[in-house]
Formats: structure tokens, sequence, C-alpha cells
């Protein structure tokens, strides 16, 4: 009873125990080799509507288990989306390359992603022009225009207004959503995330919008173009 007492007294001070996330139906998950062998088949049975999965790094690290998540998220018909984590002191068109040469897209799958997390010692300016590079440059070859995912202070200080044309996924974890608008339409809430069918923590996120919103993120391209 004490501790049902103190757990309604801290929710009253906070004025609600609720998360911001709540509101958002659309549900979705990213992972990496660090969530290990995934169990596909029951992450399917959750609730779950899409799925981002990391692909490669920098110059030419690949993630070494980014083909087995890729073919059994199609196996499962998850909607699912590739990103490269990005080094900003590394050239920028290698790191394109190395993405290209590695994710082969489908129609229905979302656009690339770019994850920019941090200066790494170089300056805005910098950080942007070669971002531009590797964005261009894939865009080029997917006939897609890439989404952004990245911190929600960079956001807001730099790359919102440097890239005003690009979707934007926003990290920020915190009960309280980041300034979502129809540029930031996807938001990873929390990096401590339970799952049936993934050992461990898992990133959580949502979407802004309904089902038939989320299918117009997609390359929608020739299947020709896309290999």
């Amino acid at each position: 009873m004490k501790i049902i007492l103190l757990v309604g007294l801290f929710c009253f001070l906070l004025q609600s125990c609720t998360h911001d996330a709540d509101k958002y139906a659309i549900k979705g998950i990213d992972v990496s080799h660090y969530q290990g062998r995934i169990n596909w088949d029951l992450v399917a049975q959750e609730d779950i509507d899409f799925v981002f999965v990391k692909a490669t790094e920098g110059l030419n690290y690949r993630d070494s288990i980014f083909e087995r998540n890729w073919a059994a998220l199609e196996m499962n018909r998850l909607k699912r989306g590739a990103y490269h984590f990005f080094r900003p002191k590394v050239s920028a068109e290698w790191q394109a390359k190395s993405f290209i040469k590695l994710v082969a897209l489908k129609s229905d799958d979302f656009p690339p992603v770019l994850d920019v997390e941090d200066l790494k010692g170089v300056s805005v300016k910098q950080l942007i022009a070669s971002m531009k590079v590797w964005l261009d440059l894939v865009e080029q070859h997917y006939k897609a225009k890439p989404i952004i995912y990245t911190f929600s202070d960079l956001y807001n200080r730099h790359l919102r207004m440097a890239f005003p044309d690009y979707t934007f996924w926003i990290a920020r974890y915190d009960r309280k959503a980041p300034a979502l608008n129809k540029k930031a339409v996807f938001w990873q809430y929390t990096d401590e995330g339970s799952l049936n069918g993934i050992r461990g923590a898992v990133d959580f996120n949502i979407f802004t919008g309904n089902l038939s919103e989320l299918a117009t993120y997609n390359i929608g391209a020739k299947s020709d173009l896309l290999q």
C-alpha cells in the first residue's frame, strides 16, 4: 500500500505519469548489431509498424547482422528502412558509396537515413557541407530524398534551418515530445524499450501521422533504379 501511495504522489508531483509518445498510434523501433540476433517472428506479433536498421558507418564499416535483419523484415512484412551512421571527418563521398554498395531498396522501403549525432571536432559549416555531399549522392542513386536522424539540440540549433526540405527523425529521451512538425515526423523517445523477440533494450520511436501517411514515406521508384 505504501508503494502505491508513493507512486501516486510521484505522478501527482509530475502532473501526469503518461508519456507524450502515448498520444501517437504508429510505433516503431530501430536496431543494430547491439541487439544481437533478433527473433523477428516474435517482433512481428508486437504492436510495431516500422523498423529502421543500421547498415553502415563511416568509411567502410558494415553492421554485422544488417543483411540478416534486412531479409527477415521483408519476410515478416514489416516496413523497413536502412541508416548510415555519419562520421564527419571521413570522406562523405566514400561514406555514400559504402551505403549504396550494401543497401538495395525496394519501392515500399523508407528512403535512406543519414544518422548525424554530433560535430566530432568539425565546424558546423564543415558538417553541413559534408552532409550535403552524402545526401546528394544518395538521392541521385535512389531517386528519393533521404531522411535525417539527429538529436533535438543539433536539429534546433543548426540542421533545421540548413536542411528545410528534408524529413527529420528527432532523438529526444524525455517524457515531453520535441517540436514535431510537418518535417520532423519521427521521434525516438527512449533507448530503454523492451520487446518480445529482442534481448535487452531497444530504441522506441513514434510517427506523427497515420498508417496511410506512413506508407507515403517510401522510395516509390522503379526496381531497376534501386539495385
